[in-house]
């Protein structure tokens, strides 16, 4: 993974470290086991990349893992007995500010590590393909709405650089992303021009 070379001059003065503590619970009390330093990071330590693309314009992502699950309970138990585990689905949103008509869209199209979604819908036992139709009307062209906006998957990986133990990166990556909204706003307060997306990932790697 290509990391950004940042000036050492841009880093802050102070980095958060703080002193962890390794401590365990026994018959005798409380048992120290071991002392460690521990990192905190921020925003400024964060790096986005779809794909293998740097993204600059980002303004804030967040993410949410969640797994199915139901309880399972035996004849005349009052606490359940088991768990039974279902799929799980990641849900998230982002925003970025606006540059561009088309910019954005265009950083998707590009994105390394992409493949097309399945656009093949089932009738009665036979499998029709869903095909991009264009009308021509007043000099613009309009799109049939059978066809994807976003119909490319693409990993997000959140990269927080500076790790204490040899100065590597951290990453969680959400894989096989999906765009399925965009929000834009302009209001009379003033301020940047954003545009706010959410998406689906299939699921997530932790790399330490």
């Amino acid at each position: 993974m290509h990391m950004l070379k940042t000036n050492l001059s841009s880093y802050p003065a102070y980095t958060n470290y703080s002193v962890g503590e390794s401590i365990n619970k026994t018959e005798n009390g409380l048992t120290l086991n071991s002392e460690y330093y521990k990192r905190y990071y921020s925003m400024i330590d964060a790096e986005i990349y779809f794909g293998d693309t740097y993204i600059e314009e980002i303004h804030d992502i967040t993410w949410n893992f969640k797994q199915q699950q139901a309880p399972i309970y035996g004849y005349n138990s009052y606490l359940f007995d088991e768990v039974a585990l279902g799929n799980r689905l990641i849900t998230g949103t982002f925003t970025v500010n606006f540059t561009g008509a088309n910019v954005f869209n265009k950083i998707i199209e590009n994105a390394s590590i992409v493949k097309n979604i399945n656009t093949s819908v089932a009738v009665s036992g036979t499998v029709d393909t869903v095909s991009s139709t264009t009308t021509t009307k007043n000099t613009i062209t309009e799109t049939s709405d059978k066809e994807p906006i976003w119909n490319k998957l693409f990993d997000i990986d959140i990269m927080c650089t500076g790790n204490i133990s040899d100065g590597s990166a951290s990453h969680i990556i959400l894989r096989n992303a999906n765009i399925s909204t965009c929000v834009g706003e302009l209001a009379a307060i003033g301020g940047v021009f954003q545009q706010k997306y959410s998406f689906i990932a299939q699921d997530f790697t932790l790399v330490n």
